[in-house]
Parts: C-alpha cells; sequence; structure tokens
C-alpha cells in the first residue's frame, strides 16, 4: 500500500477526521446558499410588484435592468454580482473571489466523497471566512440603504452614525455561528442552546 492510499484510508477511517470534513462540506454548501440568497434575493425584492398566491409577481424591469447585466448565458447570481458592483458594493476583485468560491461549491457537491476519503481534496476554510465577509457587507449596506430609511423607529435617530458592528442581518447571524463551528468552538453552541431552550421554557411558563 502506497503512502498516499494509506494517508486516504486513514482519512476515511478516523471518526474524528470525517465527522470534521463532513461538517465542514455541509457548512461551506450552507454558506453558500446563504451567499446567493443576499446576493440575488435582495436586489430582486425591489421588482416585486404583488403575489399571484404561490409566488412572487415580478417586475420585467429586472430582467432588463438585473438580468442582462451579464452578457453570458443566463445566470441570476453572476448577473447580480454585477448590479452589485455597479452600487459600489462589490469590486472586481471580490467578484473574481465569489467566482472561485462558486468554483469550490460545485467541486463539493459533485466531489464530496472525495473530500471524505482523499487527502488531495480539503475545504477550503479561507473561501469559507471570504463568504462570511462578503455576506456581512452586502447586508449591512442593504440595511443601511433600504431597511433603515422605511423603518419608522428610525426616524428621530441620525442613523450614519449607527457602527457596522450593531448592524445585524439574520444571514450575518447565520454566519456566526457557522464561523464558531468552523473554529470548533462548540461549548459557545452548545451554551447558546442551553440559554435559548431555558429561555423558551420561562416564556411558556409565564404565559400558562
Amino acid at each position: 500500500m502506497s503512502d498516499k492510499a494509506f494517508h486516504s484510508w486513514e482519512k476515511i477511517l478516523n471518526p474524528a477526521k470525517l465527522k470534521s470534513n463532513l461538517v465542514l462540506s455541509s457548512v461551506f454548501l450552507t454558506a453558500y446558499e446563504t451567499l446567493k440568497n443576499s446576493i440575488i434575493d435582495q436586489p430582486k425584492s425591489l421588482y416585486k410588484i404583488g403575489f399571484d398566491g404561490e409566488r412572487d409577481i415580478i417586475d420585467p424591469k429586472y430582467e432588463t435592468e438585473v438580468i442582462q447585466l451579464y452578457k453570458g448565458k443566463r445566470n441570476p447570481f453572476r448577473a447580480s454580482c454585477i448590479w452589485w458592483k455597479n452600487n459600489n458594493v462589490l469590486t472586481n476583485d471580490i467578484i473574481d473571489i465569489i467566482i472561485k468560491i462558486t468554483d469550490h461549491r460545485n467541486l463539493i457537491a459533485h466531489e464530496t466523497l472525495k473530500f471524505l476519503g482523499d487527502t488531495s481534496y480539503e475545504v477550503n476554510t479561507d473561501l469559507l471566512y471570504c463568504i462570511i465577509g462578503i455576506i456581512s457587507k452586502v447586508d449591512i449596506w442593504w440595511i443601511r440603504e433600504f431597511e433603515i430609511p422605511c423603518n419608522a423607529e428610525f426616524d428621530d435617530q441620525d442613523t450614519e452614525k449607527i457602527p457596522d458592528t450593531e448592524i445585524r442581518s439574520g444571514n450575518m447571524m447565520l454566519m456566526s455561528l457557522i464561523a464558531k463551528i468552523i473554529n470548533g468552538n462548540e461549548d459557545y453552541l452548545k451554551n447558546l442552546h442551553k440559554d435559548f431552550v431555558e429561555q423558551y421554557k420561562k416564556m411558556k411558563n409565564s404565559n400558562q
């Protein structure tokens, strides 16, 4: 047995490594879908003009003003990235990173077994942290530009003085939990889960 074969079998037969690689692969796929949601869904929501009982009705302008920004085959994700660039949120360098993230995601999705049992394949955690940073960047901008101005609670506040650290979207909170998983901080997650359950029980008891 060659050294490469040995290390590959050791990788997949080692319970700790198998669990870690399964978790990292799943986390990367989840983070990528969250990134797509932030990139695609937020600009698309600007073109929502109704609901037919099953799905949103989208203004035809979405096709010409967003989708057609990308001149290749129809790709809402790439087109939406250009929309964000045109609004000075993303740069060409960041879009290049997003393309690398997409390629890595596709490799994980299509070659999962290699990430579990081949030492030549490892989940790129640097790209995972890039996903977290990009989601924070676009969500903070979106909240500042669209959500805060529409929220009457901020009418009497100087919103420009609100620091980015105090702006949190649902996606950003999910990414914060994912960062804890990447760092192996299970104790934090266990304590968070324990506090959540305890608070829920207290709320239930107080309402009885």
